[in-house]
């Protein structure tokens, strides 16, 4: 035998165990196997049918080029739960070759700002963008990425449907890989809203049954019904939790309201149409729900919302899911096993969640790419995942220690595959920069929200404003 050559070895394993350096392993899913077993032997006649299951299959591993140790790369980054994964992560990738690795953590508003200016920050590396940011900022800022040359090839076969569309291609180039991905999910008390006697209660107080919302009125009945200054039988004190935020945070919250009953912030001649019916109610239930919720200041985040839920205080939340591991890791969690979860009422949740590109003004690229194969590397995705985030592969949603710990993650992959991150125009080809639309919209509202001004001036203003703004576009 040739010692300077071993043999390759090939292993079968399974999916939760990371093989030695020189193996190779196929990777078995026993607990997925196990759970389709069982299922069909719950089914009359289907043990006669052939099972056939996809496996995960070889793991795929990086060839990661070893840099000189004195070379660093700096992230510009969200302050956020898949952040605090990723630094976390982070000295594996320094000790794997060589490269260290600088995170710049800031605020969305900072984010914003930075990339908007980010020809005078060229120091900056890799760039961590929110999705809904990628068809504005993509050409302007990122370096376009040789998808096959770069050894992504593989990604292709590994992320789940539309994740590429939404978080990698801009006019049919790649320009970065996705990192988390995030959707609104409702999250709701299953001890409360499976509890006979709060049953019985609720159709005395309603005269209707208590089951998971289905709408924004029901889901305002609910809440009132669950807050005690308004049902002094409450076992919790509120309803819901709602934080009020920045103008992106309102902009979303109104929007998931506003889409409920089928109205839309433009029309499909590109003008607004805020003065609609529609509009004004979905603004109404928006304000009715601060009235089954704890007082938030005004730059609180959905992670208000997580902590308020995990500590028992309300009934249910809506909150996108990179902010939902704080529910369950929370030292004071009072939720644990009596968690249950749902698409939004309406099914129109917002998708949300970061993706990575190299700066434009990098002079680290290679550097860049070598820290973006680390990520997209599946054992590292799925360490990820248990730290907090959510990777884009298929193997993710099939692992069932993860499925255990976020039984969330197949209501948050559907909504992913059957939702859209364009939240303006959704069925134009115009790309507009959707910040600027957050914040007249956000601000106009927030402004209504704390009393300054009504409902009629809060439209008029926001209409007026969305106008002038998309006129130029309009033009073209």
């Amino acid at each position: 035998m040739d010692l300077e050559c071993p043999p390759v070895i090939i292993s079968l394993a399974p999916s939760n165990l990371n093989s030695g350096h020189n193996i190779n392993s196929y990777r078995l899913n026993y607990g997925h196997l196990g759970k389709n077993v069982f299922s069909q032997l719950l089914t009359p006649d289907a043990s006669k049918k052939d099972l056939l299951l996809q496996m995960d299959g070889f793991s795929r591993k990086f060839n990661f080029n070893l840099a000189p140790k004195n070379k660093t790369i700096n992230v510009l980054t969200l302050a956020s739960p898949s952040t605090r994964a990723l630094m976390q992560l982070a000295p594996t990738f320094t000790k794997k070759t060589g490269i260290s690795v600088n995170f710049a953590v800031f605020s969305y508003e900072e984010l914003y700002n930075i990339i908007s200016d980010i020809e005078n920050y060229s120091f900056y590396d890799i760039i961590r963008l929110d999705v809904i940011w990628l068809p504005w900022f993509a050409e302007k800022v990122l370096k376009e990425l040789d998808f096959d040359g770069l050894g992504f090839d593989r990604i292709k076969e590994r992320v789940i449907p539309n994740v590429l569309d939404n978080y990698s291609i801009i006019n049919g180039k790649c320009y970065a890989l996705p990192l988390d991905l995030s959707i609104q999910l409702l999250f709701y008390r299953k001890d409360l809203y499976e509890d006979p006697k709060i049953k019985r209660m609720y159709y005395e107080h309603t005269k209707s049954s208590l089951q998971v919302p289905q709408s924004y009125r029901e889901f305002n009945d609910i809440s009132a019904f669950f807050t005690k200054s308004y049902n002094g039988m409450s076992p919790v004190q509120y309803g819901t939790v709602m934080p009020l935020g920045n103008s992106s945070i309102i902009t979303v919250e109104y929007l998931s309201r506003l889409h409920d009953l089928n109205g839309d912030v433009f029309g499909n001649t590109g003008l607004c149409t805020l003065d609609s019916d529609e509009a004004s109610k979905a603004l109404t239930y928006y304000k009715e729900a601060f009235q089954y919720s704890p007082a938030t200041t005004g730059d609180s985040w959905w992670n208000i919302s997580a902590q308020h839920f995990a500590e028992g205080d309300a009934a249910q939340i809506i909150i996108f899911t990179n902010y939902a591991t704080d529910i369950i890791n929370s030292r004071t969690s009072k939720v644990l096993g009596n968690i249950g979860c749902g698409t939004v009422p309406g099914n129109h949740p917002a998708i949300g969640g970061g993706t990575l590109g190299i700066s434009k003004y990098s002079q680290n690229a290679e550097e860049s790419v070598e820290f973006l194969k680390w990520v997209s590397n599946e054992e590292i995705a799925t360490a990820f995942t248990f730290l907090g985030g959510i990777a884009p592969y298929e193997s993710i949603f099939s692992n069932n220690r993860l499925l255990s710990l976020y039984p969330w993650l197949t209501a948050a992959k559907e909504g992913i595959i059957n939702g859209s991150v364009k939240r303006f125009l959704e069925h134009t080809n115009t790309v507009v920069e959707e910040k600027k639309i957050d914040t007249i919209l956000g601000v106009a509202i927030k402004n209504y929200l704390l009393n300054i001004i009504d409902e009629k001036q809060t439209l008029h203003q926001a209409k007026s404003s969305i106008d002038a703004f998309m006129a130029p576009y309009l033009k073209k």
